[in-house]
C-alpha cells in the first residue's frame, strides 16, 4: 500500500518504467460509483543486452483520498519456467516504485 494518489502512482510507474528502460504497451482505466479508481499497466520488462524478457501487469486501486493498492504480476510469454525471472523483475519494479515514494516524500 502506497500513501499516494492514483495520479501520483501514474508518475511514478511511468518514470519507473523510463528508468529501467522498460516499455509501456498499454494503460487502461476505469473509475467506479464507490469513489473508487483502477489503473492497468502493461510493460515489457527484462535488462539490457538479455534476450528474456517477461510481461508485467501493474494494477493501481486508488479510492482517491490519498492512498492506494499496487498489484505486480508477471508472465514469461511461451515458457513454462522461467527459473525465477519473472520474479526478479517484479521485485526490481517494487524496489523502484519505493525509491521514487520516499524521493517524493522528502
Amino acid at each position: 500500500m502506497f500513501t499516494k494518489s492514483g495520479l501520483e502512482l501514474k508518475r511514478m510507474i511511468n518514470k519507473a518504467a523510463n528508468s529501467l528502460r522498460w516499455r509501456v504497451i498499454r494503460r487502461s482505466a476505469n473509475t467506479s460509483t464507490d469513489n473508487t479508481f483502477t489503473e492497468t499497466y502493461e510493460i515489457t520488462a527484462g535488462y539490457t543486452g538479455v534476450p528474456q524478457r517477461t510481461d508485467l501487469v501493474v494494477r493501481v486501486v486508488s479510492n482517491n483520498v490519498g492512498s492506494a493498492i499496487v498489484d505486480i504480476r508477471a508472465s514469461s510469454p511461451g515458457r513454462h519456467r522461467d527459473l525465477g525471472f519473472s520474479e526478479m523483475m517484479i521485485q526490481k519494479l517494487a524496489r523502484e516504485l519505493a525509491v521514487l515514494s520516499q524521493n517524493s516524500s522528502m
